[in-house]
């Protein structure tokens, strides 16, 4: 028996508008309430058609909406090069970028169950108090210590055997124009800053190394002691295909044995970007030629 199930909901907020605007604004500007109307929702129709037996309370219930698209307006738009300033509401933004770098899938809790330390509270039993992770929050924020019961004020214990635990992954995702350092042009006083963007669940292990993408997620700012962090929670990811491609756009193998001659198709097209006058002569093409060479006795 879990303590929390799942639902993800694939949403197009634009529909969602023409049917009920009031309901389509939570969804863009006020998400968490939103993801609550759904949760009751979902909870009356299991109850009603007895679907999940162990479902005994709303909080046991966390739905995700999974956001198809978003406006095609620029307060829904977000280029990398322009970070936010100060603390607003959560609500969804689309960006495209360059995937640089990521981490292995690691585990993050889901879900915990609490219970009232004092035994004559009706909370010490059941599953009255359900914490889920929300966009942007810290584990620390989930399975904290200071959690305080909301009937008789006592501290709460978590019971671990309800632990429910999730994938998780970081992303780092920079903006395109970060490629113009390979063709040898000059170079500008900017300097591209990479996001980090947090995969979890069914969208981990979804971007690779080398690919355009472009997100749909949730800017968070996460503070810890002096430090804050800015990030992403990642909600959907899609393949993006730029309207004018640069010449070194590049895939990663998949396979370790083509790592060689995808090392070479790199060296040859930044060598072209690098310089630009080479021909068919000269000492770069005869170190070309001798790598092909090295490369074919493999």
């Amino acid at each position: 028996m879990e303590a929390v199930y799942r639902f993800c909901v694939s949403v197009n907020p634009s529909d969602v508008i023409e049917l009920d605007p009031l309901l389509g604004d939570w969804i863009l500007h006020d998400p968490l309430r939103a993801s609550a109307l759904f949760r009751d929702v979902c909870f009356v129709a299991i109850k009603t058609l007895s679907l999940v037996e162990k479902i005994h309370t709303q909080s046991q219930v966390n739905v995700i909406l999974r956001l198809t698209h978003l406006p095609p307006f620029p307060e829904y738009t977000m280029d990398l090069w322009r970070f936010p300033h100060g603390y607003g509401p959560v609500r969804p933004v689309s960006m495209k970028g360059l995937v640089i770098s990521m981490t292995r899938v690691t585990k993050y809790t889901q879900g915990a169950r609490f219970l009232c330390q004092n035994d004559d509270c009706p909370c010490s039993t059941g599953f009255h108090h359900i914490r889920v992770h929300t966009p942007g929050a810290t584990e620390s924020a989930t399975v904290g210590n200071n959690l305080s019961c909301t009937m008789c004020s006592s501290l709460l214990k978590e019971d671990v055997k309800f632990r429910v635990l999730g994938d998780k992954q970081l992303v780092e995702l920079v903006h395109v124009k970060a490629l113009d350092a390979l063709k040898g042009q000059k170079q500008s006083a900017l300097r591209y800053q990479s996001v980090t963007l947090f995969l979890r669940d069914e969208l981990c292990n979804s971007m690779r190394i080398g690919r355009l993408y472009r997100v749909l997620g949730f800017p968070a700012h996460v503070q810890q002691l002096q430090c804050i962090s800015w990030s992403v929670e990642a909600n959907n990811i899609q393949l993006w295909e730029p309207e004018h491609p640069t010449k070194c756009q590049s895939e990663f193998p998949e396979d370790a044995e083509s790592y060689s001659w995808f090392s070479l198709e790199v060296l040859c097209c930044c060598s072209s970007l690098l310089w630009p006058g080479s021909g068919s002569s000269g000492p770069l093409q005869h170190l070309k030629d001798g790598l092909v060479a090295q490369f074919g006795a493999l």
